[in-house]
């Protein structure tokens, strides 16, 4: 049994070797990726009515994926200029900050 698995498994091995060849193609520069927008996108788990229950072996209507998708900006974060001030401290904040033993 094993001595007739061995042709399998050397094409199997000449496969691999084909494909890490086609990948050793491409360029490993990191900015070849570059992100123009973003957007946030959500799931409604929920069953819908008039939604059908499809097996896991047929794929569901596009139409009815898109009604549970929704598409959002994202959110929006203020980067502060650099030096940042730091808040300011309460006087009697410093006692129960303080880091007495």
């Amino acid at each position: 049994e094993i001595l007739s698995a061995i042709p399998h498994m050397q094409r199997k091995a000449d496969k691999l070797e084909e494909i890490n060849a086609e990948i050793a193609i491409f360029s490993e520069d990191p900015k070849w990726l570059q992100i123009k927008t973003r957007v946030v996108v959500h799931w409604d788990d929920t069953r819908k009515e008039g939604c059908s229950i499809h097996k896991l072996t047929k794929a569901p209507y596009l139409a009815e994926m898109l009604e549970r998708c929704s598409l959002k900006e994202p959110p929006r974060v203020k980067i502060p200029a650099l030096p940042a001030p730091l808040p300011q401290v309460k006087p009697r904040s410093f006692a129960a900050n303080s880091l007495t033993a």
